[in-house]
């Protein structure tokens, strides 16, 4: 692999992770399926990579399921936070 396609490949992570934050910031708490289909042009594998990659660095929280489906929501920055 090259290391353009890798850098590609990075920006568009970075760009699916803008997005889905962008989402959560303007509307709230979202369940999966929400996002799934709001976010159209992001295939499911992408958004879940994305959803799980963020929560790992403590951006967003999931939530145990509620009716079937897992809820998403932004997690508030400290301010003594420098990320």
């Amino acid at each position: 692999m090259s290391s353009q396609t890798m850098r590609q490949d990075k920006d568009e992570d970075i760009g699916v992770e803008a997005n889905i934050l962008e989402m959560l910031e303007r509307q709230g708490a979202k369940t999966l399926d929400q996002l799934e289909s709001e976010l159209t042009h992001i295939g499911s594998a992408q958004l879940l990579f994305a959803i799980d990659r963020m929560s790992r660095l403590r951006k967003i929280a999931i939530g145990p399921p509620r009716k079937g489906d897992y809820l998403v929501w932004l997690l508030q920055k400290s301010p003594d936070s420098t990320r």
